[in-house]
């Protein structure tokens, strides 16, 4: 059962993009903005999802918030959520999901939104006030329930 907390400290995020520079560019703005105080960077989506498995039995070294590319090589970011799924439920329980992409492709963002994972839908490059929009406006208030608001974030 998922708790209904939300989340007033984020320690840990996890970016994953298969770009150099926007990783760097996320990693940056959540470090220099306060929003996390670890940022765990992969640059592929089976390589972030073998760190979750890796990881399950240790909560604490979880990330609270995920930046989930879209735009991918071999395993986009749906096929990430598809297998996010399977995943241990510490997992599911302790991360929380933000597309975080340069799509502005209604069919991408009808997706995201159908997610149950996702929480919210970012377009790059990510900047203090997207993070404080997230922090801020209930975005990963932890109810088990889609709280991608209708709205996105440019």
């Amino acid at each position: 059962m998922v708790s209904t907390s939300l989340l007033s400290h984020v320690e840990n995020t996890m970016v994953i993009d298969d770009t150099t520079i926007d990783r760097f560019i996320a990693e940056q703005v959540i470090l220099k903005t306060g929003f996390a105080g670890n940022v765990v960077s992969m640059n592929s989506a089976t390589e972030a999802l073998a760190y979750l498995s890796r990881n399950a039995a240790h909560p604490k070294s979880l990330p609270q918030v995920i930046f989930l590319d879209i735009n991918m090589p071999q395993f986009d970011g749906f096929e990430f959520l598809k297998n996010f799924d399977l995943l241990a439920p510490s997992i599911k329980e302790n991360c929380r999901l933000a597309m975080l992409s340069s799509s502005m492709d209604p069919y991408d963002l009808e997706r995201a939104r159908k997610n149950k994972y996702v929480r919210h839908y970012v377009c790059k490059p990510l900047n203090k006030a997207k993070l404080d929009y997230i922090k801020h406006n209930y975005a990963f208030h932890v109810t088990g329930e889609n709280q991608l608001p209708r709205e996105n974030i440019s």
